[in-house]
């Protein structure tokens, strides 16, 4: 599991070992896959994607390519951006009264034809992901892992999710 205060920030290399950039943004489209990472966003002025087909290996501290052809990034409608989109946002239930708010996001490292892909897990609602957004930056990722052991966790699995009615100004229902 790689939650997305962790990935948000970590290092992405070329095949040969040169840093390439961080990764600043995680998108899924839901209209190919409801679950799988489709592109990594990386830098920060000049954003360039990366295609999930382009990832090699994922651990906790780098992300490796399989080729270093980068593409620049234009925002895309079709795309749901996880930082942006989901962190912050209330998820309600089926009768529209807010229950909870989205943490953190619980990514899972799946081995697919020899390479690394992140598939979206679970949504943190709980203390757990409140803490790790806290700590992110001030602790090393390794100290909040540890810390958050002792923490209750309270989430939702992403099956249970839905986005039911998106709308131009980006929120979601």
């Amino acid at each position: 599991i790689v939650y997305l205060t962790e990935l948000t920030g970590m290092r992405v290399e070329a095949p040969n070992g040169l840093r390439i950039g961080r990764v600043r943004e995680v998108a899924l489209t839901p209209s190919e896959h409801p679950r799988r990472v489709s592109q990594f966003l990386i830098g920060r002025r000049t954003r360039f994607k990366v295609r999930f087909d382009q990832v090699r290996t994922i651990d906790s501290e780098v992300i490796r390519l399989s080729d270093d052809r980068l593409v620049p990034y234009y925002p895309d409608d079709n795309l749901l951006l996880l930082s942006k989109d989901l962190l912050d946002q209330q998820i309600v239930d089926v009768n529209g009264r807010k229950v909870v708010r989205v943490n953190d996001i619980a990514l899972r490292i799946e081995h697919v034809g020899g390479r690394d892909e992140l598939w979206v897990h679970e949504v943190g609602v709980g203390l757990q992901g409140a803490f790790r957004r806290l700590a992110e930056g001030i602790l090393p990722n390794r100290v909040i892992r540890k810390i958050q052991q002792r923490i209750k966790p309270n989430s939702i699995a992403w099956e249970y999710c839905n986005i039911i009615e998106p709308d131009p100004q980006r929120r979601l229902k």
